[in-house]
Formats: C-alpha cells, structure tokens, sequence
C-alpha cells in the first residue's frame, strides 16, 4: 500500500464512480515467492489483516484475497481471469503499465486486453507513479528500511511504516533501568526495519501515545540466549501491557545500537534518547501519516 498502489486505487474509485461500478482489490494472502522460492521469501511490509484494513480506508468496498499456491502458479492467464469472472461480474480490471499475470508472466497488457474481449470486461491501464529520485516498488521500499533510510521509506509509504504484535514478557531490564518497555513478539516474516533506536507512535486500545523504540540484540548486556528483538518504551505510560496488541509507528531514526561501559552509561544515553524523541515527535510528527488498522 505505497503510493503507487494508492494512485492506482484512485483511478480504481474514479472508474468505479463514473461507471456505477463497485470496486474491489484481488490480492494474495502472501507473496508469491514465498511458496516459489520458500529458501528467499520475502519479508512482508503489511500483513495482510493490515493490508485489508488499509484498503478499506481508502473506500475499496470488496477485497478478494486468494492463497497463492503451485497450482495457481501453473495457471495460464487465460484460466486465471477465467476462473475470477466465475466468482464476481468484472467488468473492468485496473492494472498497472508493467502488470503481467499467469504462468511465466505471459499475461501481459496486450493478452488481458485480448481476455477481456473475450470475456467481456475492459483493461483500464494506468501509468506508473514516480517519485523524485526514487522508484516507488515494495522491493525498494524494502531495501531502504533494511539500510535505515527510513524517511525516504516512508515518503515512498505516504504513511509510517509500522509493525503491530502482542506484548509479551522480556527479561525486565528496561523496568530495572527505569525505563520499562514493552517487548513486541515480532510476527513471521514481518519486515523489521535497520537496528536502531527510533522516535516512534505506538497505538494501543485506540490511543496514540509518543514513545521510542530499539530494535537489535542489546549489546550492552550478556544474555545465555542472544535475541533480536523489538521492545518499546511509552513514554508518560505505566500500566501493566502484557498480552495486549500493540501497532508501532516508526517516525525517525535516532541512532545505531552501541555497547556502554555500564548500565549507568546506558541510563544518561536513554534520557538523552528519550528528549531527542520527544523534540522529533512534537515537532516532525504528522498524525495524518498514521493509518489505524
């Protein structure tokens, strides 16, 4: 849901209204490579609770999600856009300039057009959205919050890049430096952007609250079982967050993790992480930029 799939659901609303149709999005429940290539899945931007909720926001009335799997991949385009005319009365099909569907990808713009004719739908195609310096794709999108451009992700987003999951029990260092965080079970093959510390919203039950973020293995500390792991600090926030499901808003990077001397030295640097937070927040943030699921 970047901005280049949102500029292609806009002309989708547009057809839609001036038509009388209704819209909708297909979408599959997981990338494809993932069952193509299992060794190389790609990790996932939204989950697809998120994504569909996403969509809704943004006025889709229906979204269709199917489970790509071998047999699907096998499927000609023909049998494909077959197969959806079956289930729901297309009328027209929405696609980008460099759309291409079925098995090897042979259902390209000139064969969907053919397909429609022959099934009688229309192929509405829509040209590519760019970005100053930048190419508005998920794989790029990808690339820059693995390096820690996250301003750059996000722009190309036209939202915050977020991460929701459940709260679970850490090891209470934070609460011990006074400083308790919540610790998010990441879900699987979610995108976990760079380590790092980070000036984040988190939204918990509804409500926004400002708050700061460190991603990595906490390299200050020794622990028997060295994990990679999320945990956020509310700040103005202390009640008890175990188990409750908690959407992380990654605003702007702070800094990278570092290993201190002490826990006393790691104690000064988070209240000077924790003030650094606040000035991004109160200045730099943008709550239109958070889309709640």
């Amino acid at each position: 849901m970047h901005l280049g799939h949102q500029y292609l659901l806009g002309k989708l609303l547009e057809l839609s209204d001036n038509k009388g149709y209704i819209p909708g999005v297909i979408t599959f429940r997981h990338h494809p490579q993932t069952v193509l290539y299992p060794q190389k899945a790609v990790p996932q931007l939204t989950t697809l609770e998120k994504r569909t909720s996403l969509l809704r926001e943004f006025g889709i009335n229906y979204v269709f999600p199917i489970d790509f799997n071998l047999a699907i991949a096998r499927m000609s385009a023909h049998d494909f856009i077959e197969a959806i005319c079956e289930q729901i009365n297309l009328k027209s099909l929405v696609i980008g300039s460099d759309f291409a569907l079925g098995r090897d990808r042979q259902g390209t713009t000139r064969v969907l057009q053919q397909l429609g004719v022959d099934l009688g739908f229309a192929v509405d195609v829509v040209g590519q959205k760019t970005a100053q310096d930048s190419n508005i794709s998920s794989s790029n999108i990808r690339n820059l919050l693995k390096k820690g451009n996250l301003n750059q992700a996000n722009s190309l987003l036209g939202r915050y890049y977020s991460i929701e999951g459940k709260v679970e029990r850490g090891e209470g260092v934070g609460a011990r430096l006074g400083y308790p965080t919540a610790n998010m079970s990441i879900p699987d093959n979610c995108l976990v952007p760079m380590d790092g510390i980070y000036a984040t919203v988190s939204i918990l039950d509804g409500n926004r609250y400002y708050s700061i973020t460190s991603i990595g293995e906490r390299p200050t500390f020794e622990f028997a079982d060295r994990k990679h792991v999320i945990e956020t600090y509310i700040m103005d926030f202390n009640k008890n967050l175990y188990g409750k499901v908690i959407e992380i808003f990654f605003v702007e990077w702070i800094r990278c993790q570092e290993a201190f001397v002490n826990e006393d030295a790691l104690i000064a640097q988070m209240k000077v992480d924790s003030q650094t937070a606040m000035t991004i927040l109160q200045k730099n943030y943008h709550p239109e930029f958070v889309e709640e699921g």
